[in-house]
């Protein structure tokens, strides 16, 4: 019983640490897109999450410049 407990903080707490980019979503979609991969990618694939985490920056740095 308390691991399922355990399990359902963890699976919560996830779901809220999953909209550290929402913000992005209206204004910049594509940061959004790219911000997000990376985040659900880091603890299982966490090459993709580097690879999205450089094309996100990338285009920011591109979205600051212009």
């Amino acid at each position: 019983m308390d691991d399922e407990v355990i399990l359902e903080e963890t699976n919560r707490d996830s779901r809220i640490q999953m909209n550290n980019f929402e913000f992005l979503r209206n204004y910049w979609n594509v940061l959004y897109k790219m911000a997000k991969a990376a985040e659900e990618n880091v603890e299982t694939v966490c090459n993709i999450s580097l690879i999205k985490i450089r094309m996100f920056g990338g285009q920011l740095t591109k979205k600051i410049i212009s």
